[in-house]
């Protein structure tokens, strides 16, 4: 079975390109534009990787940090990969939250967000004794 992964993306075309690419690539894509819609899926389903926007609208009650601890309550080890049009400097404080995988500043190029899903997924197979 195709690893899951999900995109949650505000852009529809980087959303529709990513979709096309990663499903080419093997893997099972579940998409969202919002980040309510991005909880619930996460309340039913364990991603292989998330790969989330920054700028994905959150309700007024959440924000991004606080929606990555509470995706690490419900899943063990998460795997996130952000995304965004801002600087690695201004995306500090989320590198702190565990599950962040890793940071691709927009526009990025389709093989380097195959390349981070792909080394999540050879860090999990070798924690799990699996290399």
């Amino acid at each position: 079975m195709a690893p899951t992964i999900l995109l949650a993306e505000d852009d529809p075309l980087l959303t529709a390109t990513c979709q096309q690419y990663l499903t080419l690539c093997g893997y099972h894509v579940l998409i969202t534009l919002s980040g309510p819609d991005c909880m619930s899926i996460l309340r039913h389903t364990a991603p292989a990787v998330i790969v989330v926007s920054l700028e994905l609208p959150w309700d007024a009650a959440g924000d991004l940090a606080e929606s990555l601890r509470e995706i690490s309550r419900w899943h063990r080890d998460p795997s996130v990969i952000l995304t965004g049009h801002t600087s690695d400097a201004d995306v500090g404080p989320l590198h702190q939250e565990p599950c962040v995988f890793s940071y691709l500043r927009k526009p990025f190029e389709l093989g380097r967000l195959l390349d981070c899903i792909r080394s999540i997924e050879s860090d999990c197979r070798a924690s799990r004794g699996l290399s």
